[in-house]
């Protein structure tokens, strides 16, 4: 009986023990997530490109006129298509240039997207600055290139040719010329404001003229110093080209140095001052020299 007393004590002790544990657990803890999971959602995302190259066009450009001693912006229209759809268009590949042989290339390398004409191709506006001393001639060749996201195979257009109009315009300094008071007979007399620096603002490439006038004389007009007594060079020499009477005159060595800073210099001479009565001799009555192209 003693023996089924202890058995019976030490019984319930274990169930009050693992009552406790059960309680100090929670009841309800079988009920939790153990933090191991067997499975969870994963997102996925591919991007695919295609391999197919584009093709690149670009629209007729007109005659542009060069703008005096500035710049000139022409603008270009280039169609990009990809057969994979525009969205394979590489938007910031597209890029044209303005080529002719001898000449410095002109281009835009950020062609401006514009619109999506269809869902496999889209329009980009270039603006190319063309300077005013470039070239005048008809062969500018335009040519514009691309790459689509997945072939990367950069494409050109085929060449498309424009023509770039001439500008003749310049600027002279000073813009009178003198020689104050002369001797008759007097030999080789340079202007006393030498030279006149001509400088090109356009485009033009050739010989500088000169149109010159008979200078009638201030108190009695019909004495006068013709035009052929002085003479024009782009040298202090006193010597070079001899003038003739209202006729737009080559004055030769020029050249209007076509370019960036293009300039040349005209120097004035009267080999032998003539005999002719004292007064002052000038362009007043009879009208200007011109010097031009």
């Amino acid at each position: 009986m003693e023996k089924k007393l202890v058995y019976f004590t030490i019984t319930l002790l274990l169930i009050s023990l693992m009552a406790v544990s059960v309680v100090s657990a929670g009841w309800f803890d079988f009920l939790k997530p153990t933090g191991r999971l067997t499975s969870q959602l994963t997102n996925v995302s591919v991007g695919v490109s295609g391999i197919n190259p584009v093709t690149v066009t670009v629209d007729g450009i007109g005659a542009q006129n060069p703008t005096e001693n500035g710049i000139t912006y022409v603008p270009a229209t280039v169609h990009v298509s990809d057969p994979d759809g525009v969205n394979d268009v590489d938007d910031s590949s597209v890029n044209i240039a303005f080529t002719r042989s001898g000449e410095a290339t002109r281009s835009d390398s950020a062609c401006d997207w514009v619109s999506d004409e269809s869902s496999t191709s889209a329009v980009f506006l270039c603006n190319v600055s063309m300077q005013y001393y470039d070239l005048n001639t008809a062969d500018w060749s335009a040519v514009a290139k691309a790459k689509d996201k997945g072939n990367l195979t950069e494409i050109s257009s085929s060449p498309v040719a424009f023509t770039y109009n001439l500008l003749q315009a310049m600027t002279i300094a000073p813009s009178a010329i003198s020689w104050g008071i002369l001797s008759t007979g007097a030999v080789n007399q340079s202007a006393t404001n030498d030279p006149t620096t001509v400088t090109n603002t356009g485009n033009f490439n050739g010989t500088i003229k000169v149109t010159g006038l008979n200078l009638l004389g201030a108190t009695t007009p019909a004495d006068m110093i013709t035009a052929d007594k002085f003479k024009v060079d782009p040298a202090d020499l006193c010597g070079g080209t001899a003038l003739v009477n209202a006729s737009s005159t080559e004055i030769t060595g020029t050249s209007a140095n076509r370019g960036l800073g293009g300039t040349e210099e005209l120097y004035y001479c009267i080999p032998s001052v003539p005999s002719v009565p004292s007064q002052t001799y000038s362009t007043a009555a009879g009208g200007s020299w011109t010097v031009g192209y």
